[in-house]
């Protein structure tokens, strides 16, 4: 390791526990991704005192950060009660991925099928118990 990069290390782990990592990434020129792998990768943490305050970005109970974008008690979704054209566009994708008639699942049984389930008594044990498909 050269000097730069001892003082880069050095600056990094001071500034890592009270800094937000979108704040770090901007002085060195780094992605947040990679200011997180550095820090796992240096040991080094997020202080309590970060992490509680408004900055560590963690939600509070009961605190309201957005109250105009929350839902209503009165609100009704957009689409509710709404029908879907047959004519449109959307119908149609919908149509062209659904199961076609006739199709069975892959996991269809044929008649006469003997499955061996384990069923739960009530001791708590586990018995083997066969079902035949009719």
């Amino acid at each position: 390791m050269n000097s730069n990069d001892l003082h880069f290390k050095e600056q990094f782990v001071r500034m890592y526990p009270d800094t937000k990592n979108a704040n770090i990434a901007a002085t060195f020129g780094l992605s947040v991704r990679t200011v997180v792998r550095l820090a796992h990768e240096y040991g080094v943490k997020k202080s309590d005192d970060f992490r509680k305050s408004l900055l560590g970005g963690r939600f509070v109970k009961g605190e309201r950060r957005f109250p105009n974008t929350e839902f209503k008690k009165s609100q009704i979704p957009w689409n509710k009660g709404k029908r879907m054209d047959r004519r449109t566009e959307a119908y149609n994708r919908l149509v062209a991925r659904s199961f076609k008639k006739g199709n069975l699942p892959h996991n269809t049984k044929s008649d006469g099928y003997i499955s061996v389930r384990n069923i739960k008594l009530r001791n708590g044990e586990r018995r083997p118990y066969k079902f035949i498909r009719l």
